[in-house]
């Protein structure tokens, strides 16, 4: 079995092939394609610029994360003001678990 390259990413890996697909299929005719990106499953998989970029972004937690989101949505006019964020309740526990 080979090895993959140091710098391989799967998601730029799988785009690649699939555009490569489309522009050497020579036909007009439609097709369906459909692409399943792995990289956010475990083990997160993501390029180092990516990680440095949003290094300490969640820190706060999910809680702090999801009042900013709705915050600035309602900012933007894309939810009325007054709109109550969904409930944290989860079956099988918090965002820690």
């Amino acid at each position: 079995m080979s090895s993959l390259p140091k710098d391989f990413y799967s998601t730029d890996y799988f785009t690649g092939k699939l555009i490569d697909q489309f522009k050497t299929s020579g036909t007009q005719k439609p097709f369906f394609a459909y692409l399943a990106f792995t990289a956010p499953h475990w083990p997160l998989h993501a390029h180092h610029s990516d990680i440095a970029k949003y290094r300490g972004r969640y820190d706060a937690g999910f809680e702090v994360l999801r009042t900013e989101r709705l915050a600035r949505q309602q900012k933007l006019g894309l939810i009325a003001p007054g709109v109550a964020p969904h409930s944290l309740k989860h079956p099988k526990g918090g965002w820690a678990d």
